[in-house]
C-alpha cells in the first residue's frame, strides 16, 4: 500500500513508542476530520538514589525533565500531525491517579566534561533552592504543547506528556496509569484543496504504537510503517521525501530515546 502524498499518511503522526511491542504505550483512539485523540500508558518506574548522604528517587526507563536543578521525572514527548491552516486546541484527561509521599525527586543534573581520567561527559549535581521548597506541582500540568515543527513539510503539534509530578514542600509524587489527549481543530477552516485529508482508519481500527521511518526498499525515497489493531502493518512511501532527511526516526527520536529534536 504506497501514496505519492504525505497527507495521505493521516492526521496522526505519533513518533513516541515502538510500532511492534508487547504493550503499545500510545494508541490512537480517534483520527477524523476535527480531531486526533490518544491514549498514553504510562507505567513508572524508579529506584533509590543517594547524593552527599541524602536520598533521592530517581526515575529510569524511561525519558526525563532536563531542567537543570529542578525535579528530574518522566517525559512523553509526542509529534500530532495537523493541517497548515488550523489552530489547534488540547484537552486531556488522565486515569489512575495516585498520591505518594516519597523521598524527595533527583534534581535533573547538568552536564560538564570530565578530564580527570579519559575525557568524558558526567552528571554534576545541580538543586535549584527555589524549586525544592515550592509548593506547587512541577510540572504544572500533565500535558502541554511546547511548539511546532516540520517534517518533509507536514505541520507537527509537540506534545509533551508527564504522568509523575512532585510537589517539593512536602515531597508529594502523583502519578497516573494512562493519560487520554485530544488534539482538535475547525475543520472548515481547512481549504478546498484539502477536503481529502486526513484519511480516517475503518470503524473499530485504531493505530498502535507510533512510526517508523526509513528507506525500506532502498528506492531513494523514505516511507513510514506501523501497525493497526486488526493485525496490519501498513507502509506509506513519501515520494516528496528524500531518504538522507529522516530527523526523527524512531520511538523517542533516537537509540538513547531522549526525545529531543533538535
Amino acid at each position: 500500500m504506497k501514496s505519492c502524498s504525505f497527507l495521505l499518511i493521516s492526521i496522526l503522526f505519533l513518533l513516541a513508542a515502538a510500532v511492534i511491542a508487547d504493550t503499545p504505550l500510545i494508541r490512537t483512539t480517534v483520527s477524523d476530520s476535527s480531531r486526533v485523540v490518544l491514549i498514553a500508558q504510562t507505567p513508572l518506574l524508579w529506584e533509590s538514589a543517594e547524593y552527599d548522604n541524602l536520598d533521592f528517587i530517581r526515575f529510569t526507563g524511561s525519558p526525563v525533565t532536563d531542567s537543570i536543578g529542578y525535579p528530574e521525572l518522566p517525559m512523553i514527548t509526542c509529534l500530532v500531525a495537523i493541517p497548515d491552516s488550523v489552530t489547534p486546541e488540547i484537552e486531556f484527561s488522565y486515569a489512575g491517579l495516585r498520591e505518594i509521599q516519597t523521598d524527595p525527586v533527583y534534581p535533573a543534573p547538568a552536564h560538564i566534561l570530565s578530564t580527570e581520567f579519559t575525557p568524558a561527559v558526567v552528571d554534576s549535581f545541580v538543586q535549584d533552592s527555589t524549586a525544592y521548597i515550592s509548593d506547587q506541582f512541577w510540572p504544572s500540568e500533565p500535558v502541554r504543547i511546547i511548539g511546532e515543527t516540520r517534517i518533509c513539510g507536514q505541520r507537527l503539534l509537540k506534545v509533551q506528556l508527564f504522568p509523575a509530578r512532585y510537589r517539593a514542600s512536602d515531597s508529594t509524587l502523583t502519578t497516573v496509569s494512562s493519560i487520554n489527549v485530544s488534539v482538535h481543530f475547525d475543520y472548515d477552516a481547512l481549504p478546498p484543496d484539502n477536503s481529502d485529508f486526513p484519511i480516517t482508519l475503518p470503524d473499530d481500527v485504531t493505530s498502535y504504537g507510533g512510526f517508523s521511518i526509513g528507506d525500506i526498499d532502498r528506492d531513494g525515497t523514505i516511507e513510514i510503517v506501523f501497525g493497526t489493531s486488526d493485525g496490519f502493518l501498513h507502509c506509506w512511501e513519501l515520494g516528496s521525501c528524500d531518504a538522507g532527511y529522516t530527523p526523527w526516526p524512531q520511538f523517542q527520536h533516537d537509540d538513547g530515546r531522549t526525545g529531543v529534536l533538535e
